[in-house]
């Protein structure tokens, strides 16, 4: 049995068109979806705070600040969990990629019933 840190024949295959896409697809709607959100939330954050007229008339609406900072949590945990499930390499499965050099590895958490 070869070690772990050699790679096989069958680790060489060629990606799949749908490994290709889907990191594809994933920054699309990390463009299109997530960020613009993430710019309204905070543009809306902003006038929750009143900061253009800060110095004559404070007046923050803290519980509208408070909604938009929930919802910015929200977003940003979305645009994680969106980046982080792109693969490094598209034709690595998320297992091979923690035997790949130079990558940060979490430890795997297995629960049992």
């Amino acid at each position: 049995m070869p070690p772990d840190n050699l790679v096989s024949d069958r680790d060489n295959k060629p990606p799949s068109q749908d490994g290709i896409n889907a990191p594809k697809n994933v920054f699309v709607q990390v463009r299109t979806k997530f960020l613009p959100l993430l710019r309204q939330q905070l543009v809306d954050l902003l006038a929750s705070l009143h900061i253009s007229n800060w110095e004559k008339e404070p007046r923050p609406s803290l519980p509208d600040a408070l909604t938009i900072l929930c919802q910015i949590a929200s977003t940003l945990h979305h645009l994680r969990s969106s980046t982080n499930s792109i693969p490094l390499d598209p034709s690595r499965t998320p297992e091979k990629n923690l035997r790949a050099p130079g990558v940060v590895k979490l430890p795997l958490v297995t629960h049992y019933n």
